[in-house]
């Protein structure tokens, strides 16, 4: 709507509709929750059924997408499925915020607020980019497919009944990860994703040893542990021992550098988590041309990354490359070793050839439409010239049919007298 004028702001969850410059981080801690507010001002409320609200990332993943008043979550990406949402009620007035649950490492990077109205010949705008910035709390860091133990202790000088003991391991969603109740484990109220892979240490909580053990760790165990311990003795009832950020993290492999074409280097690393920083150096000195770089990120079946990066050279010469990539989580960095190569830039080639056989076609259809025009240039004169040749014939003819021929002789006065007296019988 063309009266609408659109302004952006946006929010950081902890702080009451408090304004976060366009150039600054919103900074999320792992495993909380984070509002990103996406704002549009307008004096008039929208109609839910025509609005369309899109979150993306920089590289084009689908974080959430609203459709004309329906959620589309149908090209979701999958890391975000389940911890995506908006405000409903207040879309109308042109709150379009992000609710995002669980922040993991892998989602620091762009997020990517685009509005459509309804309205064809508005279209969709992107209203803004937002940094989000994420940070570990203390958190435990576990490597995919490993195991992983997380602490919980209870101060006691006694031993305790196990037979009293009751300890539950849930995430900060409430999802229930393991239940110990009076001694015996209860998983009936387990959530699937953690079926199999957690264990207490059974000798350990007379001791008020209610540490977790976690095997094959993945990517969706990103978040708060929250251990909680309940002893049937205690008037106090149940309280929390412990809150524990847990981040997942990956290797990457070391890179492989490449020639791929007289200008083009191509670098690759894979198996890594959560998505790396990449680095070329041209000739030992760090690129800060970003637009001669394109590296393209894709993800395998248990959510690690594999890295391609391509490097496109605008010089001519003799060059040595270096790729580097970086783990933030696992402080990691990895080098390839520099590639040498001759890099030719090719200049266009013109085909000749073609441009003159183009050109001679070009003369013969000249010729042979001149050749016509022609043509029908002279038949035409010469119907025109025949067709005033046969008029003027006619006009002969018919002046001859009507002259009246003189007659010579003796009997000339009497078929004079006879004409007239013709001619006077005509008339009358």
């Amino acid at each position: 709507m063309a009266h609408i004028w659109r302004t952006l702001s946006f929010f950081v969850f902890l702080l009451p509709a408090v304004h976060v410059q366009d150039n600054k981080y919103l900074t999320a801690i792992i495993g909380e929750t984070v509002q990103i507010l996406c704002s549009l001002n307008t004096t008039e409320s929208l109609k839910t059924e025509n609005i369309s609200v899109e979150w993306a990332t920089s590289e084009g993943l689908i974080i959430h997408s609203f459709v004309k008043g329906v959620d589309n979550l149908s090209n979701q990406a999958p890391q975000f499925e389940g911890r995506t949402q908006l405000f409903r009620h207040e879309l109308s007035r042109g709150n379009f915020s992000l609710r995002l649950s669980n922040v993991s490492v892998a989602d620091e990077g762009e997020f990517v607020c685009s509005y459509y109205d309804g309205v064809p010949t508005n279209g969709s705008r992107v209203l803004h980019h937002q940094y989000l910035h994420v940070e570990s709390d203390n958190c435990l860091t576990a490597i995919i497919g490993e195991t992983v133990q997380i602490p919980c202790t209870l101060n006691t000088e006694e031993s305790l009944k196990t037979e009293n003991i009751s300890v539950e391991w849930a995430t900060s969603e409430g999802l229930i990860i393991h239940s110990f109740v009076k001694g015996v484990d209860n998983l009936s109220n387990q959530a699937p994703q953690f079926e199999g892979r957690p264990q207490l240490f059974r000798h350990e909580l007379s001791r008020g040893n209610f540490s977790l053990r976690l095997s094959n760790v993945s990517v969706t165990d990103v978040g708060k542990f929250v251990c909680s311990y309940y002893d049937e003795v205690s008037t106090t009832g149940s309280r929390v021992l412990s809150m524990q950020c847990l981040q997942v993290a990956d290797h990457y492999s070391d890179p492989v550098c490449e020639p791929t074409s007289p200008a083009k280097f191509t670098c690759t690393s894979t198996g890594g988590f959560p998505k790396p920083k990449v680095h070329w150096s041209v000739n030992k000195e760090l690129l800060k041309d970003s637009s001669q770089v394109d590296t393209t990120l894709s993800t395998d079946s248990r959510g690690r990354y594999s890295v391609t990066s391509i490097l496109t050279m605008n010089v001519t010469g003799k060059i040595s490359v270096s790729f580097t990539i970086e783990n933030k989580s696992l402080r990691e960095t990895r080098t390839s070793p520099e590639t040498e190569h001759l890099v030719t830039i090719k200049k266009p080639s013109y085909n000749y050839t073609g441009l003159v056989i183009g050109l001679s076609v070009l003369g013969i259809v000249l010729f042979i439409a001149l050749t016509v025009k022609a043509r029908v240039t002279i038949w035409r004169r010469m119907m025109m010239m025949k067709k005033k040749k046969n008029v003027t014939q006619f006009v002969q003819k018919e002046d001859n049919d009507h002259q009246v021929p003189l007659k010579q002789g003796p009997n000339a006065e009497q078929w004079e007298s006879e004409t007239l007296v013709v001619n006077a019988k005509e008339e009358g």
